[in-house]
């Protein structure tokens, strides 16, 4: 897993992360799968498998509210938020090139306590004129919600 930490600015600056796993079960007993992840205990019992992927949704989930850097929490309150991650949209900043060009950044998602925004993160390589504005989407989607304290 790759694991990059963006700057206010969008710039890439060293960070150290923590990470929660979240392996879902749906408590029978697996068995191993063809291809994917197995995880065997000292008695030699498979623990894990990838074969199938359960997991109980509550119908909880946070919508995006489409501005960057605006925080928004999921519609049911949980101890410990977890969701899945993706790109949430583009946004250019305050950034201008010396040809007059501005750097197109994708949006990606910044969590603080229980509440989630879309923010520049990684520079996309796609420039355009300055003159065409600030471009400054966040997609308003909803994302599934899970309540972690209850995995981890």
């Amino acid at each position: 897993m790759n694991i990059e930490a963006y700057s206010d600015a969008g710039e890439p600056s060293a960070a150290d992360c923590t990470m929660d796993v979240i392996i879902f079960t749906n408590g029978t007993t697996p068995s191993p799968p063809e291809y994917g992840i197995a995880i065997w205990n000292s008695q030699g019992q498979c623990t894990f498998s990838s074969r199938t992927a359960p997991m109980v949704w509550s119908e909880n989930y946070v919508t995006f509210n489409g501005t960057p850097g605006q925080y928004t929490g999921p519609n049911q309150s949980v101890s410990k938020l977890a969701i899945p991650l993706c790109c949430v949209g583009a946004d250019t900043g305050d950034s201008t090139l010396n040809d007059g060009y501005k750097i197109l950044y994708n949006a990606g998602i910044r969590m603080s306590g229980n509440t989630v925004c879309g923010l520049k993160a990684h520079a996309s390589g796609i420039t355009y004129p300055q003159s065409a504005g600030i471009i400054k989407t966040i997609t308003p989607i909803s994302l599934p919600v899970i309540d972690s304290s209850i995995y981890i």
